[in-house]
């Protein structure tokens, strides 16, 4: 399995200046995913922060 390979279904993620994706959080219920992405955007308000859905496969 490798590095990046999300092993649960949410993701909070944002983009560097370089492109690289970021992952900042990996939850599995929404409601996480929400409390997560309301706090990143608090503590950093200039990043693009993106929430990810990724079903396992």
């Amino acid at each position: 399995m490798s590095q990046n390979t999300p092993k649960l279904a949410w993701i909070v993620m944002s983009i560097n200046a370089k492109g690289q994706e970021i992952i900042h959080a990996e939850v599995a219920r929404r409601w996480e995913a929400d409390n997560v992405l309301c706090a990143y955007r608090r503590l950093y308000p200039s990043r693009n922060l993106k929430l990810i859905y990724r079903p396992k496969i």
